[in-house]
């Protein structure tokens, strides 16, 4: 005798929210693979290694209401740099810690600006910027684990 257990049949309404996840995940990924994505962005709210550090930072924020408006800060600091609209994509996710909140982004249209240029754009803690090779293969890896993380 087996005790293992069958699944149960998802419902009619499970199944249409399934179709519908993964309309969502193929229209996402559609859209994000026609943008020629210039970095891939890391934002935190924690301050990088040094001097500066010795003071007291501010807690980092844990509501994605304080994180977005931070976050549409730095996008219209690059703009203004770009002096142009820049095209992004940005996703929320936890720390480790299960409750700090860091940023991952996407951005098109500043492939003419060094890394450290936009990383010193940030000024609430750590960033990093890397610059995305615009080959397909490699768009393909950044979209993927994007599209990935953000329909979970």
């Amino acid at each position: 005798m087996s005790s293992s257990r069958a699944q149960p049949i998802p419902d009619e309404k499970e199944q249409r929210a399934d179709r519908e996840r993964q309309q969502y995940r193929l229209e996402m990924a559609a859209w994000l693979a026609e943008k020629h994505w210039s970095y891939f962005v890391t934002l935190t709210f924690k301050p990088p290694p040094g001097p500066e550090s010795m003071r007291q930072p501010p807690p980092p924020p844990r509501s994605p209401a304080v994180v977005t408006k931070r976050v549409k800060a730095y996008i219209r600091s690059v703009g203004r740099r770009a002096r142009k609209r820049v095209p992004h994509f940005v996703t929320l996710e936890h720390h480790a810690d299960g409750e700090s909140l860091h940023v991952h982004l996407l951005i098109a249209g500043t492939a003419q600006y060094q890394a450290k240029e936009l990383e010193a754009l940030w000024p609430w803690g750590f960033a990093r910027a890397e610059r995305i090779d615009d080959e397909p293969e490699t768009r393909a890896a950044y979209v993927s684990k994007t599209v990935e993380n953000r329909s979970d």
